[in-house]
């Protein structure tokens, strides 16, 4: 599948990042874009979300548009169109307690993504995290350790923020047979299960929808979507994407503000009468 024409003719699904490609820069999911999405679903595409963030949040900004699945926290939680799990994930407590120790050792601000529902930030970084995120709950570093050690707490996501975070992402890779370790942008890093992304979440949505990698475009715009453009079968990098993104994404589009994805849409021609009926019919 070499050409944007073959593509075209073989799509059956879409594959959407929320921060910085379906959503705007007031964390929006624009008009344009919702009808080009409602446009998809009417040709009888397959949308499904592959999220940095856990469902909760994701819920918050998709609202009512029908996707058929979400992919969240870089994989670490699949769930259906109705929300209801399919699939989850956990950093192993042990490699998670290392973490932690790495990162205070450091004095490196982080927050965990400690259950698919919330956020929590420990009190010995509230100074800096508060600033970013007022209304989360804090707790204790040692409450947090106690209930990773004794299950009853679980750890989808680590998120590192730093004024500059050049320094705690060298530090951090020398961890990479652990976990994985994704720079997002000079003041943060991500860090997920080894061997989990958001693209091995996408392989329980394709099964589960009837579709293959090949027969879907993926949009995205950082290190996180690495994987999934890299291996879609159409990929597309927005206009404000990571300059490694762009590279290896098969095409690109406008950035985000200018309503990327839509513009897409529109270029490829999915969401004509001719196709809906095309697809209505097989």
């Amino acid at each position: 599948m070499n050409t944007f024409a073959a593509i075209a003719e073989r799509v059956r699904g879409f594959v959407f990042d929320l921060d910085g490609t379906l959503l705007n820069s007031d964390a929006v999911i624009s008009a344009a874009n919702r009808s080009a999405l409602l446009k998809l679903k009417q040709a009888g595409m397959k949308l499904i979300i592959a999220t940095g963030r856990n469902l909760s949040e994701a819920r918050a900004v998709c609202g009512d548009l029908p996707f058929d699945g979400y992919v969240c926290s870089n994989g670490m939680s699949v769930y259906g169109h109705d929300f209801a799990i399919m699939h989850s994930e956990a950093i192993p407590s042990e490699i998670a307690g290392q973490l932690l120790t790495e990162l205070r050792r450091s004095k490196a601000n982080y927050e965990l993504h400690a259950s698919d529902n919330g956020i929590v930030i420990v009190q010995e970084d509230m100074p800096f995290l508060r600033l970013r995120l007022p209304d989360i709950k804090a707790l204790p570093e040692r409450l947090v350790r106690d209930g990773l050690s004794q299950g009853t707490m679980q750890l989808f996501k680590l998120m590192v923020v730093e004024e500059d975070i050049t320094a705690i992402y060298e530090q951090m890779k020398a961890m990479e047979q652990l976990v994985e370790v994704i720079r997002m942008n000079d003041n943060s890093i991500e860090l997920n299960k080894k061997g989990v992304s958001k693209w091995s979440g996408l392989q329980i949505q394709f099964a589960k929808l009837g579709i293959g990698g090949d027969e879907v475009i993926a949009f995205g715009d950082s290190m996180n979507d690495w994987m999934m453009l890299s291996s879609s079968g159409w990929s597309v990098a927005m206009g404000n994407a990571d300059p490694h993104i762009q590279a290896i994404a098969r095409d690109r589009t406008v950035s985000n503000d200018k309503d990327g994805v839509a513009a897409y849409v529109q270029k490829l021609g999915l969401t004509s009468g001719a196709k809906e009926k095309e697809m209505k019919s097989s």
